[in-house]
């Protein structure tokens, strides 16, 4: 499961679960959203309703998802496409657009969703939504977040709202679920006092559970990525009261001739390879405790797969 299990059992309480996902742009808010929907939803019955990506190029980006989302449960509502059809179901109704009727086009697709199995519905983005029909629902935008929400659950329809803005709002008090997703900044040596290092700043993605109602959570954050377009959350480091070199895993081959592995494939392809007679240091910094141990664990085991003698020296 590529999604915190928190999560996982929000929505295992009860039919018509409403979760906020926020946070500013280019955090992977739509790619939770997706690893969501693919980890919960049964086959075919997921609905994506999108204010900025046409469904090709939805499907080009996330090619894994037509399995979840066929192309028919792709809604295309981009600002000229929403105006469009909430034109069209105004010619339908004979009269002008209210909110009445904003509400009502929105009723029209969670009635499409009902008639499947276990339906989820994510409208990516709520704040374009809004901004589209700000003309027609002017300051009863609480009152249609309030009804949105009641329709899920009257429905059974789990249903995602997708939020560009990190602030709190009135919208993270009426949903069932709010979480945030962030980048921070990881200062190299040094930075904190404001002497340059020479260490390059990096950044990491984070996943923050804000508020899960009904579920006890356990861990607020986990670090998480966006490796290969797919979202994945790492478990809290355990630390461990004696490690050993264990038998058990695959063996990794050496990345190239003349070099040894260092047991972890996704460090061999961010490391300069340990070579042949080399003397390599590896630097611990404050508060990182005996967490490395896993690093040279890996090291001695898979030297020992591949087939090389591991000599091991206590702590000096």
């Amino acid at each position: 499961m590529n999604i915190p299990s928190e999560i996982c059992r929000f929505f295992s309480i009860e039919e018509g679960q409403t979760l906020l996902i926020k946070g500013l742009p280019g955090t992977g808010k739509t790619t939770l959203a997706f690893e969501i929907m693919n980890a919960l939803c049964e086959e075919k019955n997921g609905m994506y309703i999108s204010t900025r990506v046409d469904p090709k190029r939805l499907f080009a980006t996330f090619p894994w998802m037509k399995e979840t989302i066929p192309p028919k449960n792709v809604i295309n509502a981009t600002q000229a496409k929403l105006t469009s059809s909430l034109r069209e179901w105004m010619d339908l109704e004979e009269g002008a657009a209210t909110y009445d009727s904003v509400l009502g086009f929105f009723k029209l697709l969670f009635d499409e969703a009902e008639e499947t199995e276990n339906p989820m519905i994510v409208i990516d983005s709520w704040d374009a939504v809004m901004n589209y029909t700000a003309h027609i629902i002017g300051g009863a935008r609480q009152s249609f977040e309030q009804n949105m929400c009641e329709f899920a659950r009257d429905l059974g329809i789990h249903l995602i709202f997708v939020s560009e803005f990190a602030d709190l709002m009135p919208l993270d008090y009426i949903v069932d679920g709010v979480v945030t997703m962030e980048r921070i900044k990881l200062l190299g040596a040094g930075d904190a006092q404001g002497i340059s290092s020479g260490m390059r700043a990096r950044y990491a993605r984070e996943i923050r559970l804000d508020k899960l109602r009904g579920v006890e959570i356990r861990q607020h954050s986990y670090t998480c990525t966006l490796h290969k377009g797919r979202f994945r959350y790492f478990e809290p480091y355990q630390e461990q009261g004696e490690t050993r070199i264990g038998r058990g895993g695959n063996r990794i081959p050496d990345p190239a001739d003349g070099c040894i592995s260092t047991g972890i494939l996704d460090l061999d392809h961010i490391i300069t390879p340990l070579k042949y007679g080399s003397c390599n240091v590896m630097e611990i910094d404050q508060g990182v405790g005996k967490r490395y141990y896993q690093i040279l664990t890996a090291l001695a085991s898979n030297a020992l797969k591949n087939g090389r003698g591991v000599f091991l020296l206590p702590s000096i």
